[in-house]
């Protein structure tokens, strides 16, 4: 039911198996997730992704920005960089669109954070993320209160819970941050 979905990832092999599915999904319609083939960060430029091991013989998913990701990485290979703000300032979005951002990056949260700091004061998305458990919870903390937001462990099946404290574990790594105009915290307080 989106208007529109910016989907970025650097990885080329990832991208194309992308573009060829949604080409299968989308041949008769429109398609409104449009792919960028860049990682995102705090600053624009170039970087090194390192890919972790591929022993498996998968495409490998969880390449990160992070040397220290993983223990034993396959190579990396130079992306190109740009922050949220900058992407958001060469693509206007009506005043009136509601956002939601979805960061899965391996580790770098907090520096796509770090660069969408004009867009979250500004449009005040709705922020899906994944928090592991070496993560700077600091970092969370700070971003939370400065920006006026509510914390939510998302557990399955399909429970979404109000929390003050930010619990980062294998099995709790799933996480929501609400802007506190939206009082999601009220409306989700009686289904949990």
């Amino acid at each position: 039911g989106a208007v529109q979905v910016n989907a970025f990832e650097p990885v080329p092999v990832i991208a194309d198996v992308m573009a060829a599915n949604l080409n299968c999904n989308y041949r008769e319609r429109s398609c409104p997730i449009k792919i960028h083939k860049y990682a995102l960060s705090d600053h624009n430029g170039k970087a090194e992704l390192f890919v972790p091991h591929q022993g498996h013989g998968l495409v490998e998913t969880s390449c990160s920005l992070n040397p220290d990701f993983r223990a034993q990485h396959s190579g990396s290979i130079q992306v190109n960089l740009c922050t949220l703000d900058e992407f958001c300032a060469s693509n206007i979005f009506p005043d009136d669109l509601s956002l939601v951002l979805k960061i899965d990056v391996e580790s770098f949260e907090p520096q796509v954070l770090t660069g969408a700091e004009l867009l979250v004061s500004k449009k005040r998305p709705i922020v899906f993320l994944e928090i592991l458990p070496e993560s700077d919870l600091a970092y969370y903390y700070q971003w939370m209160n400065r920006h006026e937001y509510n914390h939510f462990h998302l557990l399955p099946p399909n429970q979404i819970i109000p929390d003050i404290d930010i619990n980062a574990s294998l099995s709790h790594r799933d996480h929501l941050f609400a802007p506190k105009e939206l009082d999601l915290h009220g409306a989700l307080g009686e289904q949990n």
